[in-house]
Order: C-alpha cells, then structure tokens, then sequence
C-alpha cells in the first residue's frame, strides 16, 4: 500500500512540476518605463519596474532583470552591478492577481540614446526543484540631450549678421503679415500709408509688413578632433551650442536645419535635416544630436561644407568646429568663397591661439571653455 501511495505522490509531483513549468510566466508582464521621453544631461529622470501577476496561480521567487548604459546613474537602489553596462535584478514574492511597481531615480550624466535591454524572468518553482527562465522584449527608450550652454557671449556677432544679410536681401512684403507702423520714406507705395496714424502724429506714418521669405540658418557641425591631443569635452561643447543655437534661432522664428560630418549611407554621405520651423523641428535637431560618435566615421568637414554651400540657398551658414589648422581653414575659406554672413563658432580654451591662415569672407568667434 505504501508503494502505491509513494508512486502516487511521485505521479503527483510530477504532474505537478509539468503544470508549472508550463503555467509559471502566463499572464505575468514585467515592463520598465522611463518617467520622461527626453531630458537633458545632467537632469534627473525615474525608471519605473512594474511586475504584474494576472493569474491566481501564485510565483513565491520571480527575479526579474535587466540592464541599461553606463551614462545612467542610480540615485537610489540595491543589487546593481557596473561593467560595460549597469545590471539590476530584483525578487519579488508574487501572489495570484498581484501588482508591485517600484520606482527608481536616476541621473542621466552623458548626452545618448539609453535603451533598456535583456529584460530577464527567473523563477523557481513552489517546492524549489526546478528554476525556470524567459527573455523579455522591450522597446523603452530614454534620449538625454546635450547640455545646455550659455551662447551670450556670440548672440552680439550673430545679431550683427543677421541685421546686415536683412538688409542686402530683397525683401518681399507680405501682406497678411502685418508687422507695425512706421514713418513714410519717399519709396513706400500710397496704398501702404495708415491715415488714421497720420492724422494723430505729426508725420507720414506707413503700415509695415514682415517679408515673405523666412529667416533660414543651417548649423554645419565638425565632430571630428583632428588635435594631437584629443579632446573630447571641446567636441561635447561643438554639440551643446549646436543644440542652443538652434533652439535660440527655432525659438526667434527661424527656419533651421543641420548638417554633422559623420558618413552615412544616404546620397549625401553625411548626417542632416532639412530647414524647418517650429518646436518639432527642434525635437528632430536635439535627438539626432544624440548621436554616438565613439566609433564614427567622418568626412572632411570642408568637403561637406563646400557640398552643402554651392547648391543655390538663401539659408546663413553657421560652422561650429574646433579645428583651426591651416589645412582646415583654407577648406572652410574655399567652401564659403564670398559667402557673406557666414559664421565659425570655435570652443577653445583660454591659452589657445586664433588661426594664422586669413579666413577671407567668415566671421571667427571665439568662445572659450573652461577645461
């Protein structure tokens, strides 16, 4: 009798395990979600861990898993490991039809793309014989854009351009656009005279009206660091006023576009996007600013400029590049030609000299960073 009951149990058992090898991660999720799609360097942000239990069927022991980029810093937190990526695994005790959702903060110190990836389930059965295993996809992924930096200091000497390419472009009025009153010069049509203003002041007062022809910049970034002695923070700040630039510039009412010199695979050969207007526009520029340039590759900074500059344009160049070199400005002097209004922002440090070579038609602003 006693070898049957030992037989049954086994039989048991064994059922037993086979149910719950089969039904252990039915109905759970696990899911990870960043607190904000996109922040800044430097900012923090919250990792929320959700696991859900949908079941009645109760999970004693679940470990669940995963990783994310070193550029993240846990603020908080136990069970983490740093190597090439920073690994966090937690227990949970999961009874049937159970939610347990724990939150995380973080400080996002590097510019990048941060995906959370090999999410893992580990679980062990109720009776601890067997330990069961399962990968999780999941397409979370946090964009922390480049610092901001204060750009002051070159507003002056681009305000200055802008204000003289104003005034040697043709302007074309649009009606619809009303844009003040002004007085009347000799060659304002009469159909443009305000009488009513006129009739109050002491002159010949005249509508005005914004032009036609919108405001356009196009950003062209050199990431590449052709010094003997490599900098990497002075490339980090190429980005950061690329990112201000634009933002200042899309926040002014400007139409702005980009162009990087990391090869792709497009026509072009190099990273860019189109001018265009508005807040959206910015999102595209400070996302694709994210870009991982450890292991790029680039083509020479003058060739994409001379690319991008003799096709016909009414855009204002604005070259952001550390390289200073007389190779470098002699390319940059070729590209721009008689182009008037074109600017080089260059990041350097307080005890670096400007460039010997003449820069012909480009206006060379300094803007130092403290090492």
């Amino acid at each position: 009798m006693m070898i049957i009951f030992a037989a049954l149990a086994a039989l048991i058992l064994l059922a037993w395990r086979y149910y719950y090898r089969k039904n252990w991660s039915r109905q759970i999720r696990f899911s990870l979600k960043f607190g904000s799609e996109a922040v800044r360097a430097g900012e923090p942000v919250t990792l929320s861990e959700i696991v859900e239990n949908r079941k009645k069927l109760p999970v004693p022991i679940l470990e669940a898993g995963f990783r994310v980029p070193v550029g993240l810093r846990f603020l908080d937190g136990e069970n983490i490991v740093r190597s090439d990526y920073l690994y966090k695994r937690d227990v949970f005790a999961m009874l049937g039809m159970e939610c347990i959702t724990r939150k995380y903060h973080l400080l996002c110190q590097k510019r990048g793309r941060y995906p959370v990836s090999q999410m893992t389930l580990n679980c062990r059965s109720l009776l601890h014989f067997d330990e069961y295993y399962r990968e999780i996809a999941c397409d979370d992924i946090l964009y922390v854009y480049a610092r901001g930096t204060d750009i002051r200091g070159i507003l002056p000497s681009l305000i200055s351009v802008i204000g003289e390419r104003d005034a040697n472009r043709r302007i074309i009025e649009d009606p619809f656009a009303f844009a003040g009153i002004r007085p009347y010069t000799p060659s304002d049509p009469m159909k443009n005279i305000n009488w009513k203003a006129s009739a109050k002041g002491s002159g010949m007062m005249v509508n005005s009206y914004q032009s036609v022809m919108a405001d356009q910049a196009l950003i062209l970034l050199d990431l590449e660091d052709r010094r003997i002695i490599k900098r990497s923070d002075l490339v980090e700040e190429c980005i950061s006023l690329a990112a201000s630039l634009s933002r200042w510039l899309i926040r002014n009412r400007w139409s702005v576009g980009i162009a990087v010199n990391v090869v792709t695979e497009d026509a072009d050969g190099f990273f860019g996007i189109e001018s265009a207007l508005g807040e959206e526009q910015l999102s595209r520029i400070e996302r694709m600013l994210t870009l991982d340039i450890s292991s790029a590759v680039y083509i020479p900074f003058g060739q994409m400029c001379e690319q991008v500059l003799s096709r016909d344009h009414e855009f204002m160049p604005v070259l952001i590049s550390i390289n200073t070199d007389e190779t470098a400005v002699k390319s940059l002097r070729a590209a721009c030609k008689d182009e008037t209004g074109a600017i080089w922002v260059c990041p350097c440090f307080k005890e670096d000299e400007p460039p010997r070579t003449p820069l012909g038609a480009l206006l060379w602003i300094r803007r130092e960073v403290t090492p």
